[in-house]
């Protein structure tokens, strides 16, 4: 697959993921959500997947994001662009700095709304090139800050 569709795809999927995130984020309760970055093997390739729970409304999804692995750093790093241009300037959402969870073995950020809704975005599947998705998150948003 070339570059091209991947960065189009990315871009289609990292606007579901913003959709979602602006879904549990405008709930009329206050709810906590996860969004877990993972991976599976289909067929002989490993892919991208969104798992997403909202248990306090009962919401599960699990989706293939049909990007391979390989491409993940373009998939998160479009994730990242579009969570700073749709959150990052808001007065009522607050954006964590990554921060490294061990129990769930992943980096993490954190969106909490002024209702006290907090969303999670877990990256359990971290490819070679996440370190740059992270400098880019950290730099980006103490330019915004």
């Amino acid at each position: 697959m070339k570059k091209e569709n991947i960065k189009k795809i990315a871009k289609e999927k990292a606007k579901v993921v913003m959709e979602t995130l602006e879904l549990i984020l405008t709930d009329s309760i206050p709810v906590e959500g996860n969004l877990e970055f993972d991976s599976i093997k289909r067929e002989k390739e490993q892919v991208c997947t969104l798992e997403i729970y909202v248990p306090k409304r009962g919401y599960e999804r699990h989706w293939l994001m049909d990007i391979s692995t390989t491409y993940s750093a373009i998939f998160y790093e479009q994730i990242i662009r579009d969570l700073l241009k749709n959150f990052g300037n808001l007065e009522k959402i607050k954006l964590s700095a990554f921060y490294e969870d061990n129990q769930k073995n992943c980096y993490a950020i954190k969106l909490e709304n002024s209702l006290g809704s907090v969303v999670t975005l877990n990256f359990i599947w971290q490819g070679e090139q996440f370190n740059e998705v992270l400098e880019l998150y950290e730099k980006e948003r103490k330019n915004k800050g």
